[in-house]
């Protein structure tokens, strides 16, 4: 028995003895211990898995790959209306519209839109285009193709509407963020840093601009504010959104207007746009 075996070896003084008696001691130790687990391993499998909590299951808690902010609704956004255009002003715009249709068809021996966006799905801009395809206005930069240069914020918001530019502006920017998402460098997409530089621009411009449009133009304008917003998101820029076009379109509205006190960039990149 067990207590004769540890008797014996408490009791023996011969050194041969009292060691085959403590490996016998041993033995039945790890044989009780190999015994236990395999009671515990069959307990286990035979243990139904737990019915998950339909409560936890509808949790809103973010994926590994949402925001670690709680994004807020685009709605929140203030409204920055523009002034409205004498006549001659939208004659001028309608003019000017109309270049930027021609060039990008390449009436003037302009590179095509076409190439553009091809250029931009493969990955790196190797032509000249982007004054008539990602425009700037003439308040914030002097370009060397000026007629492209647009007039004012209100002349933003409707090349974005326009039914052949908008459409064309917004495939192209998806087409940089489908390449900034994967990997690309801004630069290599772009081609140079002054290409770079003018990008953010853009999109800081067009995202600004559609985002605070006045109702019933900003649901007109919601899929170019989440197409430019997606791209600042992309660029991953320290500054969030292009600090010259946050002053200059401060400076084309009234002072103390709704974006006066806003964090624009917080306002823009932290929205459910």
């Amino acid at each position: 028995s067990t207590q004769s075996t540890w008797g014996s070896w408490i009791g023996s003084t011969d050194l041969t003895e009292r060691n085959t008696c403590m490996k016998k001691a041993l033995a039945f130790v790890v044989v009780c211990l190999v015994l236990v687990g395999i009671l515990v391993q069959t307990a286990r499998m035979s243990t139904p898995p737990p019915v998950p909590n339909s409560a936890a299951s509808s949790s809103t808690t973010p994926t590994p790959d949402a925001p670690a902010h709680a994004r807020t609704p685009s709605s929140t956004i203030p409204e920055v209306p523009c002034r409205e255009w004498t006549a001659e002003e939208s004659e001028k715009f309608a003019h000017q519209i109309q270049r930027f249709v021609q060039a990008q068809n390449g009436v003037h021996g302009d590179t095509t839109y076409a190439t553009a966006l091809a250029e931009m799905r493969a990955g790196h801009k190797a032509s000249h285009w982007i004054w008539y395809v990602l425009p700037t206005t003439r308040g914030l930069r002097h370009t060397s193709r000026g007629e492209f240069d647009l007039p004012d914020v209100r002349a933003v918001r409707e090349t974005a509407l326009h039914p052949v530019i908008g459409p064309r502006f917004r495939d192209i920017v998806r087409a940089a963020v489908d390449q900034l998402n994967s990997g690309r460098d801004p630069l290599a997409l772009m081609g140079s840093h002054i290409d770079v530089v003018k990008f953010f621009e853009s999109m800081s411009l067009f995202a600004l601009a559609a985002a605070t449009a006045p109702a019933p133009q900003r649901a007109l304008l919601a899929e170019t504010a989440q197409v430019c917003v997606a791209a600042l998101r992309a660029l991953r820029e320290p500054r969030g959104v292009d600090p010259r076009v946050v002053s200059y379109f401060l400076a084309s509205h009234p002072p103390g207007g709704p974006l006066a006190s806003a964090d624009v960039p917080r306002l823009l990149l932290d929205s459910s746009l």
